[in-house]
Parts: C-alpha cells; sequence; structure tokens
C-alpha cells in the first residue's frame, strides 16, 4: 500500500504511511505500528512547526489517529485556513504539539 500523502488533497505538504517494521527500522524506532511522517514540505506550515520525517503521528485535531487512511480521512475535513492541531512523538520519545492554519 503506498503513503497517503495530505498534501495531495490538503495544502499541510505532510506525507505519513502505515509505521511498519520496515519504516520503524528505517527511522531507527524501536516499534512498528501506528503512523509515521515520511515527508515534509519546507515550505509548508509542518515545517515551520518542527514536524519532521520520523515523527509519529499520534493525534489530529484531539482524535486519536491509528492509520495512514484514518489521518487522510481527518484531514480532508479540514478548510484551507483553518487550524489543524497535530500531536506526535519525536524520535527520541518526546511528545509534542503543532498547531497548523492550512494555507
Amino acid at each position: 500500500m503506498g503513503s497517503p500523502a495530505f498534501g495531495s488533497a490538503i495544502p499541510s505538504s505532510l506525507e505519513v504511511a502505515e509505521l511498519s517494521p520496515r519504516l520503524a527500522r528505517q527511522f531507527g524506532l524501536a516499534k512498528a505500528g501506528g503512523v509515521i511522517v515520511v515527508r515534509v514540505d519546507p515550505l509548508g506550515p509542518a515545517y515551520r512547526k518542527n514536524v519532521e520525517p520520523g515523527d509519529r503521528l499520534l493525534a489530529l485535531n484531539r482524535r486519536e489517529v491509528r492509520s495512514a487512511r484514518e489521518a487522510h480521512s481527518l484531514l480532508r475535513r479540514v478548510r484551507s485556513g483553518e487550524v489543524v492541531s497535530l500531536l506526535f512523538e519525536t524520535p527520541d520519545g518526546r511528545s509534542q504539539i503543532a498547531n497548523l492554519r492550512l494555507p
């Protein structure tokens, strides 16, 4: 299965994928499962809020995200100019929140 790109439907310039064992190894993570950020556009709002490839996406707008498909579905509901809140975990285990205003 390919990795759904948020940027294709939502102008957030963020791409995520299912966190497979292969991706977990690639990003140096201890375990698979959930959703991982695989690409961040350096001109987009996620980059300006320090979201980076290798971050694990935990929730969008306070709703737990368990799959890339679910994340994409939640983001399709956000309109241009609205703010979306991302709860994510960095590879070193720190949880962070990024509030992104979508262009």
